[in-house]
């Protein structure tokens, strides 16, 4: 494992608070970043078809996942100080509840519908997303440590 963390095609470690690390290399963490991205793009465009009731072979699945990965993706990006590992488990998390909360408040007020349900959760995650956007322009981004 030392052979491939010191491997200059894989990344180097690196000492800071938390000790030496693993941190990947740029062209690695591009792609990994991209196709997660590519990924999100994709589910939120089938999630859009699918409240737009459009129908093809893809749309379920990208659509949940979508459901599972965007909100927390929107999550993660909102605690930029954190450790990546620390961002991952919570944007899972947090978009778990954002599904559920969702869905039951749906079902509490007697609205739900799949299509309902998809639309309210791309307006939550665009919303997580926009208050992201404005907390980095401003520089109120939520930093680990205080």
């Amino acid at each position: 494992m030392a052979a491939i963390a010191e491997s200059p095609a894989v990344g180097t470690t690196h000492g800071g608070p938390y000790g030496g690390r693993i941190v990947l290399s740029l062209t690695l963490r591009g792609v990994l970043v991209a196709v997660y991205g590519g990924v999100l793009l994709a589910g939120a465009a089938s999630s859009m078809l699918a409240v737009f009731g459009r129908q093809t072979v893809a749309i379920p699945l990208l659509t949940l996942l979508f459901l599972l990965f965007g909100p927390g993706a929107a999550v993660g990006w909102l605690l930029p100080g954190f450790d990546p590992a620390v961002r991952l488990l919570t944007g899972l998390f947090a978009g778990a509840v954002l599904d559920c909360v969702v869905a039951e408040s749906m079902l509490a007020l007697r609205m739900w519908s799949v299509r309902g349900g998809i639309a309210m959760v791309l307006l939550s995650t665009a919303a997580l997303l926009t208050a992201g956007a404005v907390a980095r322009v401003r520089g109120g981004a939520i930093r680990a440590g205080g």
